[in-house]
């Protein structure tokens, strides 16, 4: 019995003894500032060309943000101050660099940078849908979860004009199709995770999740991952670089 528990005694801490096994604990999934990642998101402006299709198809894509001038986001009358507009475009051409489709979301954020509403649209500059925010919650600082960034109406009724006088940017109510979630995920990578924004499903695109490399504070890399989803939550289509 001694002998039994001496030899216990050199083993574990080699491998345990009484079903201790080598394998060692998997890797714990890292954490990253979400709210400083999304501040750098929008806020930098980026350009990423030729993120190769995941299929056989050669197909290739662009992610783009960009900044644009400001102007109050009007919903149901009442008018908000933007203080930054960030747009996001996601351009996908086939093998012969021919620009197939394109979905494009302008941001209209308050001084904190928190989401008063966005425009859409299937072309460049063009906006033809909206949608407000009728509930919001703030992104963590540290995370390695996901969550619902942003809930509002959609509408097709968005333009960007004179009223009475003045020129901003009116989501209006009428028209609306169910209440849509603008979510928030951080996904695990190699060697950085990615921070990702899921746009939803709207009348001129599909389900969009675009993901960029980021590192624990904040501060994202220069690749991209888009993966684009059916009504159904299927997988469509994927663009990654490698």
């Amino acid at each position: 019995m001694k002998k039994q528990v001496a030899i216990c005694a050199i083993l574990t801490s080699l491998a345990g003894c009484g079903g201790g096994g080598g394998s060692s604990a998997p890797a714990a999934p890292v954490s990253i500032n979400a709210a400083e990642a999304f501040k750098s998101f929008v806020g930098t402006t980026r350009t990423i060309s030729n993120l190769p299709i995941t299929d056989s198809s050669l197909g290739t894509a662009t992610l783009i943000v960009r900044e644009e001038e400001n102007y109050p986001f009007v919903t149901n009358g009442t008018s908000q101050q933007t203080f930054f507009s960030k747009v996001i475009q996601f351009q996908r051409s086939d093998s012969n660099g021919k620009l197939q489709f394109q979905n494009i979301w302008k941001f209209h954020l308050d001084a904190q940078m928190k989401p008063i509403g966005i425009a859409g649209g299937p072309e460049f500059a063009k906006y033809n849908e909206c949608q407000s925010v009728s509930s919001k919650t703030d992104l963590p600082t540290s995370t390695n979860s996901s969550g619902i960034f942003f809930s509002g109406f959609q509408t097709i009724n968005y333009a960007e004009t004179f009223k009475s006088g003045t020129y901003a940017h009116y989501c209006d109510p009428t028209a609306t199709i169910a209440v849509k979630n603008v979510e928030w995920s951080v996904m695990q990578g190699s060697p950085n995770p990615y921070f990702c924004l899921t746009m939803p499903a709207s009348f001129n695109n599909l389900k969009t999740r675009m993901c960029i490399p980021v590192d624990g504070n904040g501060a994202l890399g220069t690749a991209a991952w888009i993966s684009l989803y059916t009504a159904d939550g299927a997988l469509a289509s994927e663009y990654k670089a490698k």
